[in-house]
């Protein structure tokens, strides 16, 4: 869990690693890449197999694009907590880093959200929910009992 530092506030980061986002771009590319040069033969000159084969050329351009999407906008967050103030900076790349400051009247409450999963065990996180209808969570937590005590030390540090 993470701790408040010696200037009393509370860091609290979700990266997004470079070769995280090197990764998804490169997996992603792959895909649509291979399925479509193994496959166009199937579709053009036009046959009778050919929406057979553009539909298997769709659908990988369907899981590849995503992932290069992901890869190539997906935020790394920073939160800072301290007292009567929680900023948090979402940082993309091609993108200016956007600030995000809340102060007491500006929070309409804090949540503990379970993640259902399908084949594993729920994971919890800790959302932010803004009078303006934002909302911002933390990272994911194993247990509902840890992400408790994660809102609880996000709580009282800011209503401190």
């Amino acid at each position: 869990m993470d701790e408040i530092d010696g200037d009393g506030l509370l860091r609290h980061d979700i990266p997004a690693h470079p070769a995280l986002r090197a990764g998804l771009v490169a997996i992603g590319a792959f895909v649509v890449v291979i399925a479509t040069w193994e496959l166009y033969r199937g579709v053009w000159p036009l046959n009778a197999t050919s929406p057979f084969f553009l539909f298997i050329i769709l659908g990988a351009w369907s899981v590849g694009m995503p992932m290069i999407w992901g890869g190539l906008t997906g935020p790394a967050v920073h939160w800072t907590v301290g007292p009567s103030r929680i900023e948090i900076v979402q940082k993309r790349p091609f993108q200016r880093d956007k600030h995000h400051v809340f102060q007491p009247g500006q929070i309409e409450r804090f949540e503990t959200l379970e993640c259902p999963a399908m084949e594993s065990d729920s994971t919890w996180r800790v959302t932010i929910v803004g009078r303006d209808s934002s909302r911002f969570d933390t990272r994911h937590f194993g247990t509902r009992k840890t992400a408790d005590a994660f809102r609880g030390r996000i709580e009282s540090l800011f209503n401190s």
